[in-house]
């Protein structure tokens, strides 16, 4: 497998991400996470976006969250309603779009807080 990854900032003006893209086919995020120090590239920049990998369903995400994450959090308190949908991935609401959702802090109650927090778009935005 021949990985070739690309790292720059997203975009002019903003320097607290990182757009990470690969234009190979069989490119993996795991093997990228093998190779470069995430933690790092976190503490400088803040945030990491990846575009081009792999990542075709939410078992795909799911498995890279195992990568990155130590333990799972368990989903407590929960402020509005969610599904799971693989180990880990919960979709973002299952309130209806006609609906408005107040606004509220999203597991604040937790004892035990998150180092990282990871998000997928199945379909990526317009």
């Amino acid at each position: 497998m021949n990985n070739s990854y690309t790292i720059r900032l997203l975009a002019d003006g903003v320097s607290h991400v990182s757009l990470v893209t690969t234009d190979c086919q069989d490119a993996s995020i795991a093997d990228f996470f093998l190779n470069h120090n995430i933690d790092d590239i976190l503490a400088e920049r803040g945030a990491l976006l990846f575009r081009g990998f792999p990542v075709k369903e939410d078992q795909d995400f799911s498995q890279l969250v195992s990568c990155l994450a130590k333990e799972e959090l368990t989903y407590q308190e929960r402020s509005t309603q969610r599904k799971k949908t693989a180990k880990g991935v919960y979709t973002s609401t299952e309130y209806p779009a006609a609906k408005t959702i107040a606004n509220h802090s999203e597991n604040a109650f937790q004892y035990v807080v998150l180092g990282k927090i990871l998000f997928y778009a199945h379909q990526a935005p317009l």
